[in-house]
């Protein structure tokens, strides 16, 4: 299975029942706080920052993060933000991104995307995706797609 058809799997999951934009949003938002640590570091436009909030913007059809790096703290879009490829974060911004009609930074592409989300509350039959999506994240012990 190629990286393009995981992100792709992914943000079915993420956004299933799910009928606009702000919808998908707020999946978002809900599979990032639950699936990813914060504080959590990401970098923009080269730069290594903190990443210590995510939170909905612009009507719900936007996240944003609040960064910090050292006294300076600044609000971005999460989509411009570059996670770890092998970590919870980076697999869920591939989908995110996925999902604005972005295209998935490079890294993300080219990382595993065996992470993302917990099993349970995710998928119809927990069981059934267990069985089809024996993966772990490197991050964590929990079982994802």
């Amino acid at each position: 299975m190629t990286g393009h058809d995981e992100v792709g799997r992914l943000v079915a999951v993420i956004t299933t029942d799910c009928y606009n934009l702000a919808e998908q949003v707020t999946a978002f938002h809900e599979a990032f706080a639950e699936e990813v640590p914060l504080p959590t570091t990401a970098t923009v436009i080269g730069t290594t920052v903190e990443v210590v909030c995510i939170d909905i913007a612009d009507h719900g059809e936007v996240l944003t993060a609040r960064c910090h790096r050292g006294d300076v703290v600044q609000d971005l879009h999460l989509s411009d933000l570059v996670f770890a490829p092998d970590t919870a974060a980076g697999c869920i911004h591939a989908a995110y991104r996925r999902c604005l009609g972005l295209v998935p930074h490079p890294a993300a592409r080219t990382g595993r995307m065996e992470a993302a989300l917990v099993v349970s509350g995710r998928f119809p039959d927990p069981a059934d995706a267990a069985a089809s999506y024996r993966r772990q994240c490197p991050s964590t012990d929990r079982w994802l797609i």
